[in-house]
């Protein structure tokens, strides 16, 4: 008798091993309280300018699920930074322009909580003169003047979250 108690004590214990083994650690991927981001790139679509230069309009969203891991959570938050880069008749890459806006959103309702600009340019001789981010409702606005020896080149762009969360291009 004890030496059957101790097969099946055996056969018990093997079967038990090999369940822990092959369950997933759902413990381990839990971080409460830690910040997880994801992020999408949307490219937008190209625009093409009369003397043959054309811009990359291109939108990439943040979405931060901070928030939804607490259990009464009602306000989520999302960040989108919209991208302008320029290229000359040539092909060069020449300048970006990017507009952040950050965004509270509950379902009923959305707000943009932060806007913020910066710039890079890429070929000599290009330079951004003047730059301005605002907010206003549930838009992020940024404003640009890139110049390159002659005429000015300005830009006006926007973001917008609509109350589910939905992040989308405003045009000036």
């Amino acid at each position: 008798m004890k030496k059957k108690c101790k097969i099946i004590s055996t056969i018990f214990s093997i079967i038990i091993c090999v369940f822990l083994v092959n369950s997933p650690a759902y413990a381990a991927d839990i971080h409460i309280g830690e910040e997880q981001t994801y992020d999408q790139t949307i490219l937008s679509h190209i625009i093409p300018m009369e003397d043959g230069s054309f811009i990359i309009d291109e939108i990439n969203i943040t979405d931060s699920e901070a928030n939804n891991i607490a259990p009464a959570a009602t306000t989520y938050q999302k960040s989108a930074t919209r991208t302008y880069t320029y290229y000359d008749k040539s092909d060069r890459k020449c300048w970006s322009f990017n507009l952040k806006g950050t965004f509270q959103y509950n379902g009923s309702s959305s707000k943009a909580i932060a806007a913020s600009t910066s710039y890079t340019t890429y070929v000599t001789g290009w330079s951004c003169n003047a730059r301005n981010a605002s907010y206003s409702g549930n838009t992020a606005k940024g404003t640009a003047t890139f110049k390159h020896l002659t005429a000015p080149v300005y830009i006006e762009i926007g973001l917008r979250c609509s109350a589910s969360g939905t992040i989308s291009k405003v045009n000036y």
